[in-house]
């Protein structure tokens, strides 16, 4: 089965909320429409692990107009995940953003473990765990040490009087 031929669009609120689906997208992911919005968020169908990845390119969109290619793992009614390529652009009444139209494009699984791998490289943090990498492990300098040593209230080195246990 070739993929491309079951390229689906979805309609959403600004929030991402799903109100339409068109019927390939019934056949990928197994929801009548009815079901499909029912649930409330869209966000409630994608990957924990993909959630602040779409969010970023949610906010994107929001600020553009189009989100750019994006690919995530979405469930099915099945329980399963598929793994989609989508892109997501708003649509405008009277100059104001009124509704959210994305194509997705089922993938699959190893296209999407390929395009998880290449966007965990990017990343500064795992989306599985929500782990940031804020500081090296090892530094290149060396440890700070304090030259002077501590002073006790009679002016001699040792263990200041205040800081004994």
């Amino acid at each position: 089965i070739r993929t491309k031929d079951f390229i689906f669009r979805t309609k959403h609120k600004l929030d991402f909320t799903p109100t339409a689906c068109d019927a390939k997208g019934k056949l990928v992911l197994g929801y009548t429409e009815a079901e499909l919005c029912m649930r409330g968020s869209g966000y409630q169908f994608i990957h924990a692990a993909d959630m602040l990845y779409c969010a970023e390119y949610h906010i994107r969109m929001i600020k553009t107009g189009e989100s750019g290619m994006i690919v995530f793992r979405l469930l099915t009614k099945e329980n399963r995940w598929t793994w989609v390529q989508s892109n997501a652009r708003l649509v405008y009444k009277n100059g104001r953003p009124d509704y959210i139209i994305a194509t997705q494009r089922p993938l699959t699984d190893e296209e999407g473990t390929e395009h998880l791998r290449k966007r965990n490289m990017k990343m500064p943090f795992m989306f599985t765990t929500g782990e940031a990498v804020l500081y090296e492990i090892t530094s290149p300098f060396p440890p700070v040490m304090d030259p002077l040593p501590i002073r006790t209230k009679n002016g001699t080195s040792g263990i200041d009087s205040a800081t004994k246990s």
